[in-house]
């Protein structure tokens, strides 16, 4: 009964790695491990590291256990950026592009990290 389970699932095997390994155009299952699965999944991990290591220098930069990035106002600052930008956009009767926005809340969380670095430097220990 074991062997029939491992049989099977060795099929399994072979068969998604002779699809994946198809060249490109060939096979609709490849194109799409290829073209969307794999960059997907590759830009995952590249942000899940991204996030774990600023969260790490968070920690060491505040020496603190926890630096939540509300409790700091990072993300508030990154919010008011983009609220602010599109109030500006709005005004010059403008549409505002996505990269336009995330370029905002980038500038303003990243002011606001700014800000409290001068802060902490000064001695008020945010």
């Amino acid at each position: 009964m074991e062997s029939d389970e491992r049989q099977r699932g060795a099929a399994g095997r072979q068969k998604c790695f002779r699809r994946c390994s198809a060249a490109a155009g060939d096979d609709l299952a490849a194109d799409v491990i290829w073209k969307i699965r794999l960059p997907r999944l590759l830009a995952g991990m590249v942000l899940g590291g991204a996030l774990a290591l600023s969260g790490y220098l968070l920690q060491v930069f505040f020496t603190t256990p926890l630096p939540a990035l509300l409790l700091l106002g990072i993300s508030s600052g990154a919010k008011l950026t983009v609220a602010l930008a599109l109030i500006f956009v709005l005004r010059q009767h403008r549409m505002a592009s996505a990269a336009f926005l995330i370029l905002a809340a980038f500038a303003g969380g990243y002011a606001v990290h700014g800000a409290l670095c001068c802060l902490w430097r000064a001695g008020f220990g945010v």
